[in-house]
């Protein structure tokens, strides 16, 4: 299954899910997801925010070689699930066609997650904890949903 994060610029929010995400799944020994990030006005090879790499730390997360990608360097009708962080972008990846049934807006019921870009360090932390809910809920509920688990080699 390929799962592509969508957020803007893919130099916090999108990226921060996508290996929280990677962790949360790989935590639950749950069956191998390929797991991508991309911005819908990225600029590609941007690397991510201090921040971001600051506040990934705390979760034993590497950020520092992340590089930005657009949205557009993704093969799109091969993504099984798209996750954004604001409606506007599931809107955008609706216009570029994808079918609407494979977007979930993280945090939805909160109007999704407000962009931490030009923040302090306080406002990050805020967010990655709402990303790592986020993350969590995600592959609890694969999980509940009878997601494999992986053999042995």
């Amino acid at each position: 299954m390929l799962i592509a994060a969508i957020c803007t610029g893919n130099t916090c929010r999108s990226p921060m899910l996508e290996h929280l995400l990677s962790k949360a799944v790989n935590e639950l020994d749950l069956a191998d997801a390929d797991i991508v990030s991309a911005g819908v006005a990225a600029n590609d090879e941007d690397h991510a925010t201090p921040e971001a790499i600051e506040t990934m730390r705390g979760y034993g997360i590497d950020l520092s070689h992340h590089r930005s990608r657009h949205m557009k360097r993704l093969d799109l009708p091969r993504v099984d699930l798209f996750i954004t962080m604001s409606p506007s972008h599931a809107k955008i990846l609706e216009g570029q066609g994808v079918d609407p049934k494979k977007i979930v807006v993280a945090a939805e019921d909160q109007g999704g997650i407000p962009d931490p870009f030009g923040g302090t360090l306080s406002e990050y932390q805020q967010t990655a904890e709402v990303l790592h809910e986020v993350a969590k809920a995600f592959a609890q509920s694969a999980k509940d949903a009878g997601g494999t688990r992986r053999h042995a080699r």
